[in-house]
């Protein structure tokens, strides 16, 4: 819901421009770039129940506060950008959506590997079988929960307006925060193996030193004892008791030796954390730079760096492409529905995964999965010379082609399924507040406006159903091309090493897909868009290059599970 939700948000704050939409999706994945392995160490370290319950509670709470903070923005967009000179509150309010939406994601983040890397596991027993039925099972729901999640939002959008979907957002994270908890806490106590978690402990008390710095800091309290030994017992004249004729004696030095020891050893254990958590900040970059050459050992690197080739593109129905589609005049509810229709898609490639592959192998999946994407993305370079395309790179913003959401500067005349903004009436625009609607007349006949028996055209949406159209087919051989890439390396990577390939690949795929936010930002106007289709099409061309090349380097000959199968007949003949 948040996913497709927060693409119609922020294109609502800033419809001439996709920056904002692109300065989040930067800022969400740069974060998980960074503090992902962060994320992960502290889920190690924590138990189970707590880690889950813990990541639930951030990720619904953020949800929340950044749903509220969403509609204070835009019931009193307004008075926000007048209570502050150059619309710094306001700025300061986008900084604040930004900022909760990552601490929400990195929440996301580590409940996921709690529950899909850790929790899953051990419900399953170890076993392959059931964990492989598990996962295909929580796949199939989080499809379905992409099918119907968009359509709900998009319908409510639509009936009443952005503000009350961000009430729904928050109101339905309220509410989940609850159900998930308890539905955490059945399964935790309906399964004895996770209350035996061998959790990392906590080390703030007893650093990992080597030897030289033990010796050392030994040798240095040692000296210190020894230096102030002479001086150990100190009489202080105030402190004698002169009437029984004892004599308090102070053992300050020894204080202060002590207290000097501990201090040296808060300071080195303050050190050594320090340490650890840069190093867990920049575990991906050391991981593709010290996995980079067993990465590329394998014959099936060139496949790795084809699946992370395709996350360059907005052509995936992301942030992007939903704020986009909406500056363009489609509807919440339409795109709720374009967004089910995308899942439904994903839906259909597992199911046609399997079948292809017996038939054809592993590997010739793959490629034809890439060229079929290729072919179904033509549709979306197409519609970027189609009649009604926005693409216009002679100035930065085209007016013509961006919709104005501000309640004072909007007009809508709704019938049909037609809905005509006010810049198509002469002189609204230019103070709508004195407008004269007695001199206004607009009829709908035989799908025409008329004003004043002049005709008004309605925009030519043919470029947006090309560029929709054929994102949804795509996604057919974008998941099927997945799946092959996935099976690839589960077949070929030496067990012992397919953590430091999986987590060269994730930094891979993590590092294009915010270049992808990149370039958005250096190219936000919705005029410039397809030139961003054309680029993402191109890095598409790349991977399904790099796959061939994948293909041509591979030392294992492609064989479908039929002819595995004719040929194990043949030698027990």
């Amino acid at each position: 819901m948040w996913s497709f939700g927060i693409g119609l948000f922020l294109i609502n704050f800033s419809p001439e421009s996709l920056l904002l939409t692109a300065i989040y999706g930067f800022s969400t994945g740069g974060a998980v770039f960074l503090f992902g392995a962060v994320a992960g160490d502290l889920v190690d370290k924590t138990p189970r129940f707590k880690a889950v319950r813990t990541t639930l509670i951030v990720r619904k709470v953020s949800l929340c506060l950044c749903a509220c903070l969403i509609c204070i923005v835009h019931w009193f967009k307004n008075d926000i950008s007048a209570a502050g000179s150059d619309n710094v509150l306001l700025y300061i309010s986008y900084f604040g959506i930004i900022v909760i939406g990552v601490i929400s994601n990195l929440a996301n983040i580590a409940r996921r590997i709690a529950v899909e890397r850790d929790w899953v596991v051990e419900i399953c027993e170890r076993k392959k079988n059931r964990l492989a039925a598990m996962t295909a099972t929580m796949r199939a729901i989080d499809l379905i929960a992409q099918v119907l999640t968009p359509l709900i939002i998009g319908q409510v959008i639509d009936v009443t307006e952005i503000g009350y979907g961000a009430v729904l957002v928050a109101g339905w994270n309220l509410f989940a925060i609850f159900i998930e908890i308890f539905v955490a806490w059945k399964v935790y106590i309906s399964v004895p193996s996770l209350k035996s978690k061998m959790y990392k402990p906590k080390t703030e008390d007893k650093p990992n030193w080597d030897k030289k710095d033990i010796a050392d800091n030994l040798t240095d309290t040692e000296e210190n004892l020894e230096e102030k030994s002479s001086r150990f017992f100190e009489i202080d004249n105030d402190t004698i008791n002169k009437e029984n004729g004892i004599v308090e004696i102070k053992k300050q030095n020894d204080h202060k030796g002590k207290e000097d020891i501990h201090g040296m050893n808060r300071d080195k254990h303050g050190d050594i954390r320090c340490i650890n958590i840069v190093q867990k900040i920049f575990s991906n970059v050391t991981t593709l730079y010290k996995g980079w050459k067993i990465y590329r050992k394998y014959d099936v690197a060139y496949a790795g760096l084809s699946a992370a080739f395709l996350f360059m593109t907005v052509l995936s129905f992301d942030s992007i492409t939903v704020g986009f589609g909406y500056s363009q005049g489609l509807s919440a509810a339409t795109l709720g529905q374009l967004r089910a229709g995308v899942a439904a898609a994903g839906i259909i490639g597992t199911i046609f995964y399997p079948r292809v592959r017996k038939c054809i192998s592993t590997e010739y999946t793959g490629i034809a999965s890439l060229a079929f994407q290729i072919i179904s993305l033509t549709l979306c370079v197409a519609s970027v010379f189609t009649p009604g395309s926005p693409f216009d790179l002679s100035s930065t913003q085209d007016v013509d082609h961006i919709r104005d959401f501000s309640s004072e500067n909007l007009l809508n005349v709704t019938n049909n399924n037609y809905s005509i903004a006010y810049d198509i009436l002469p002189n609204i625009s230019e103070d709508p507040s004195n407008v004269n609607m007695s001199d206004i007349s607009v009829s709908i006949q035989n799908n025409s406006i008329s004003k004043n028996n002049t005709d008004i055209n309605f925009k030519d949406d043919t470029s947006i159903w090309f560029l929709m159209s054929g994102i949804i087919a795509s996604r057919i051989g974008l998941v099927m091309v997945t799946l092959a890439i996935q099976q690839l390396f589960l077949e070929r990577v030496k067990e012992e090493e397919r953590g430091i390939v999986g987590g060269v690949q994730s930094t891979l795929n993590w590092l294009l897909d915010m270049l992808k936010f990149v370039i958005v930002i250096f190219l936000p106007h919705p005029n410039q868009y397809g030139l961003l289709v054309i680029i993402s099409f191109s890095f598409i061309c790349m991977a399904f290059v790099l796959y061939v090349k994948f293909l041509c380097t591979s030392k294992t000959e492609p064989k479908s599970d039929i002819e595995i199968q004719i040929n194990d007949e043949k030698e027990s003949l």
